[in-house]
């Protein structure tokens, strides 16, 4: 019988977690983050990080809790969904050296780009999301058009 794998995130943690990534890639006509394993992805990265990054994200994590218990008196995943949303696109807004937002923003960015690479490696991302078909010569590349990312 194998050995269950030891873990990092603690329950109330990982439904944080996975709160936050279904967030960042939320479920529309293709699966969202949640669907496609991200958080799983993400607790197995941290259980194999070194100990200084995995205390980061912890720390980041914990500073998610604090804000939200500061501006809304509850838990993140207690928060319903319109306040979550506010709370993480402040922090998107905040600037690193802001007084007592330096932690949040880190961890913000790092959680973004960890559930991005996650998302758009699994096979939701690639095959769903992206249309990736495997390796075929192209006559033009539709690249991302976004109108965040037209500028």
């Amino acid at each position: 019988m194998k050995e269950p794998e030891p873990r990092v995130l603690d329950e109330r943690q990982a439904e944080t977690v996975a709160i936050i990534c279904e967030l960042i890639i939320p479920e529309t006509t293709t699966p969202g983050a949640r669907s496609a394993g991200v958080p799983e992805y993400l607790e197995f990265t941290l259980v194999r990080a070194g100990a200084v990054a995995r205390r980061r994200f912890l720390d980041g994590l914990e500073w998610i809790e604090r804000r939200a218990m500061r501006l809304f008196g509850c838990p993140f995943a207690a928060l319903d969904r319109e306040r979550q949303v506010a709370l993480l696109e402040g922090i998107e807004r905040a600037d690193a050296s802001e007084i007592g937002m330096g932690i949040g923003v880190a961890f913000f960015k790092d959680i973004k780009d960890r559930t991005i690479f996650a998302y758009y490696t699994s096979r939701a991302g690639l095959l769903e999301e992206l249309g990736y078909r495997g390796n075929a010569a192209l006559l033009e590349f539709p690249g991302c058009d976004h109108p965040k990312h037209l500028r």
